[in-house]
């Protein structure tokens, strides 16, 4: 392990886009293995929030995916690169993925920029404890954060750091092999997440569709009345709370991460709200949907054509 854990949960509390992001890869991932008859109750699958990165698809301890969330513009610079491919070397991830909105891309030269930092890394590491230390404010992915990391997490101040300095070479070599030295395609690690979205509302809806799905997999008399669309929307609304409320209570506990089991994400959506009619969330969604019916009673006229119809008729 050579790159530090990521340790923003408290971000995550105002960043509505990577939330719903997050919330759409798990019930994605969830509606794949309900359609393959799959027992969630009995998985160990979960949602990751930080940790590894923005967010993972876990399943134990296994990592299967990686993901980073792009919100608007943004620049990667070679060390971006190289922190994510290592990354989803060192959690021996399948895939890792970037989440960007419609128009964006990412490069095409991850493999090789990480392959010439690592080469650059064998060199730091050449120099000597004293030299690579000398850096006091390292960035992630420098020779002294890695070294700082192993330090810290490793136990190789109860011996010598040296001993550390040639496990991180050893390591450094692994992954040079696997990137077959600058050479490996690019997909073969990291790709754009499909679909692109343009902002959070077009992520919410897309999950909606997804959660329809998975409801109707669950009982398909579910769509029973008029307002059933809005009955999908407010599980989805449970769903965001739910997951706000881990996060919340993992930064209250100063954790560098949150894991969301799928087993919770999946109680919610497989209950019937609407057979417990005392239930506070149930009234809750009955009111939501006397708002929703109200709004959508006023006109949907321009402002100006509205008054224009009164004043003619005084």
């Amino acid at each position: 392990m050579l790159i530090a854990p990521y340790s923003a949960i408290p971000s995550w509390e105002g960043y509505e886009y990577q939330r719903h992001i997050a919330l759409y890869v798990a019930l994605e991932k969830i509606k794949l293995l309900v359609d393959r008859d799959f027992n969630i109750y009995d998985s160990d699958y979960a949602l990751a929030i930080e940790g590894a990165e923005d967010f993972s698809i876990v399943n134990g301890d296994s990592y299967e995916s990686l993901h980073q969330v792009k919100a608007g513009s943004f620049s990667l610079k070679d060390n971006d690169k190289f922190c994510f491919i290592i990354s989803i070397l060192q959690y021996k991830a399948d895939k890792g993925f970037y989440h960007v909105v419609n128009g964006k891309n990412i490069p095409t030269d991850f493999v090789h920029k990480t392959y010439e930092l690592i080469k650059e890394r064998q060199k730091d590491f050449e120099k000597g404890i004293e030299e690579i230390t000398k850096d006091s404010h390292p960035k992630k992915g420098s020779a002294a954060s890695i070294l700082n990391y192993f330090l810290e997490n490793y136990n190789y101040k109860i011996d010598r750091p040296d001993k550390a300095v040639k496990v991180i070479q050893a390591e450094l070599k692994e992954y040079e092999t696997k990137l077959k030295y600058g050479t490996a395609d690019d997909n073969d690690f990291i790709s754009l997440y499909s679909p692109k979205f343009n902002n959070s509302d077009d992520v919410k809806n897309a999950s909606i569709i997804i959660l329809e799905q998975i409801l109707d997999n669950i009982d398909k008399e579910w769509r029973i009345s008029d307002t059933d669309s809005l009955y999908s929307k407010f599980i989805y609304m449970q769903l965001v709370v739910m997951t706000q409320d881990k996060i919340t209570m993992s930064n209250k506990h100063k954790e560098r991460s949150c894991h969301i089991l799928f087993k919770d994400i999946y109680d919610i959506i497989e209950k019937d709200y609407r057979s417990e009619l005392d239930s506070i969330p149930y009234q809750y969604y009955k009111v939501w949907c006397s708002i929703q019916e109200s709004f959508n009673s006023f006109p949907k006229k321009k402002c100006k054509n509205i008054c224009a119809s009164f004043r003619s008729e005084e």
